[in-house]
């Protein structure tokens, strides 16, 4: 049985996006290194009240300065520019113990997918990420106080360094 945390959490989800709820900017175009801006997603797709899960999907955007070939039409200039971009969709699963909020949730990894062929091992370095992510909540096990949206925003403050990962990502091609 879900807990009211996890339905006053549900609620809140439907007047706002997971993103809106966290203050998390769409669009962060700080990167003048690059030349590039970036594009941060996350959304929650499913909360099952069987089995007391919150699934979240992370998707970063790495979009590339368009460039335009005079000799092209513009609409083919369009096609071309939507092809300049990296992508990484991360998949978790938040799994609620019988005894919450006075046992902490248990963050896994459920599936990935990235745009760029590597051979940096994904699964094990954000497996890495959450088993400290877990770690932390453990330690918290005396404190009702891991509410969702406080539990997402520290695991996003984890894994927000999208920027090098891709910059890995492409050294490792």
């Amino acid at each position: 049985m879900i807990t009211n945390i996890i339905n006053k959490f549900r609620d809140s989800l439907k007047s706002k996006t997971i993103q809106e709820l966290l203050n998390i900017p769409l669009i962060n175009n700080n990167y003048s290194n690059y030349n590039n801006n970036r594009e941060f997603h996350i959304s929650i797709p499913y909360i099952s009240e069987e089995n007391d899960e919150i699934h979240i999907r992370i998707k970063f955007i790495n979009n590339y300065k368009s460039f335009y070939l005079h000799f092209l039409p513009p609409e083919i200039n369009e096609i071309i520019s939507s092809f300049m971009n990296d992508t990484l969709i991360l998949n978790f699963i938040i799994s609620y113990p019988i005894n919450y909020p006075f046992q902490s949730p248990y963050w896994s990894f459920d599936k990935y997918s990235c745009s760029v062929e590597t051979k940096f091992n994904i699964i094990r370095y954000y497996q890495n990420k959450l088993d400290y992510h877990n770690q932390i909540n453990q330690r918290l096990v005396s404190l009702p106080s891991i509410f969702p949206e406080k539990d997402i925003l520290g695991f996003v403050v984890i894994i927000n360094h999208f920027d090098e990962i891709f910059e890995i990502i492409r050294n490792d091609c």
